[in-house]
């Protein structure tokens, strides 16, 4: 079988003058040897995307705006073709402030909720019956900062993820050292800060990717600043509560400047891969599933500058690492039993690549 998938980055950074600037969302196949076939085709012209989602029956795509400059964030929505992969009737709605950096919709799909890292503000979108996008309905901004002065100046939304109970986010803020979790009300999608929820995370260890394990009783947190993988234990009525903290790096590597950025589980439960910016390289963890803990197995090179994001296939048989800074994409082979990865291709497709979505009509729905 081929896999099908949409690629995106910003439009209006660092370009070098070796290769055309991106135009927007890309669309490229990869063979089920993994191996990318041919070069990636202009799917939609857009500025800067950089985060996508697929609505429940993979018609509709949402893609955040995050350019350079205030004033400049938005959300799109576009009808996806399943068969063809082509996209059509594209709509925008504006969001308040920067950039959007981050989507993601709640467990009961009438919501989209939209991060803005710069402007650290959380921002909710209520879906139709169709899935389109209407009017903001609540925002919310963190205020604070944390003891690193350049990256910890003031808040920094990073990422939010769902509970398992799916009627709270808990956002992870870089610049305050915290995940913050509110409650959310369905029907509306308004959200009321859980006071008592919240988490303070080490200081400095700037909390940047989080997800939490198939079971619900625990989260992996990703530390950018501190190259580590925090292990918190969770429960609803008493919140989080933190097990452990493991390095990212290799023994070898162990550099001030490394900057791990993404984090993926396996559906299994048992492998953890984290990317890493500056070693260059994708950590591979082993996870206990009963106890929740984690051990470093083995670190791979990228092959290339800053791998920001990291995609598993539908099948997990493929992770595909796209390089921001060399403009290259990685594909590895996934062994299912040792979680070992084995490089199979690479391949220059658009300047700054930044997020992969798969798109295979063959993905389950």
């Amino acid at each position: 079988m081929d896999y099908t998938f949409f690629l995106g980055g910003h439009t209006d950074r660092n370009l070098s003058s070796d290769q055309e600037p991106s135009k927007g969302i890309y669309r490229f196949t990869m063979s089920g040897e993994g191996k990318v076939a041919g070069p990636a085709v202009l799917a939609a012209e857009q500025p800067s995307p950089v985060d996508f989602l697929l609505s429940e029956d993979h018609k509709r795509l949402y893609v955040s705006s995050e350019p350079a400059g205030p004033g400049s964030g938005a959300i799109y929505s576009y009808q996806l073709d399943p068969d063809t992969g082509e996209l059509s009737g594209q709509t925008c709605l504006k969001a308040p402030g920067g950039g959007i950096s981050r989507i993601l919709i709640d467990p009961a799909r009438r919501n989209l909720m939209a991060l803005s890292y710069q402007d650290a503000s959380i921002q909710v979108y209520p879906l139709d019956e169709e899935g389109a996008l209407t009017p903001m309905f609540c925002l919310r901004h963190h205020i604070g900062s944390g003891p690193n002065l350049k990256k910890q100046d003031k808040a920094h939304v990073a990422c939010a993820v769902y509970t398992p109970d799916g009627h709270h986010a808990a956002v992870c803020d870089l610049g305050m050292d915290a995940i913050l979790v509110y409650s959310q009300i369905a029907e509306t999608g308004k959200l009321h800060r859980a006071l008592e929820l919240n988490f303070h995370m080490p200081s400095e260890s700037g909390p940047k990717d989080m997800v939490f394990s198939h079971d619900g009783h625990f989260a992996f947190v990703l530390c950018e600043l501190s190259s580590e993988v925090a292990v918190l234990k969770w429960d609803l009525s008493t919140g989080f509560k933190l097990l452990s903290m493991t390095g990212t790096q290799s023994p070898e590597f162990q550099s001030p400047n490394n900057s791990p950025s993404c984090l993926t589980l396996t559906r299994s439960g048992r492998f953890l891969y984290v990317s890493n910016c500056g070693e260059d390289s994708i950590a591979l963890f082993s996870v206990d599933t009963e106890h929740g803990s984690i051990q470093r197995v083995k670190n791979f090179s990228t092959r290339g500058w800053y791998p920001k994001t990291l995609l598993l296939t539908h099948d997990e048989k493929f992770l595909l690492a796209p390089n921001e800074m060399s403009d290259n994409l990685v594909v590895f082979r996934r062994d299912p039993d040792s979680g070992l990865l084995t490089l199979t291709d690479e391949a220059d497709l658009i300047q700054k690549p930044l997020r992969l979505i798969e798109v295979s009509n063959s993905q389950p729905k």
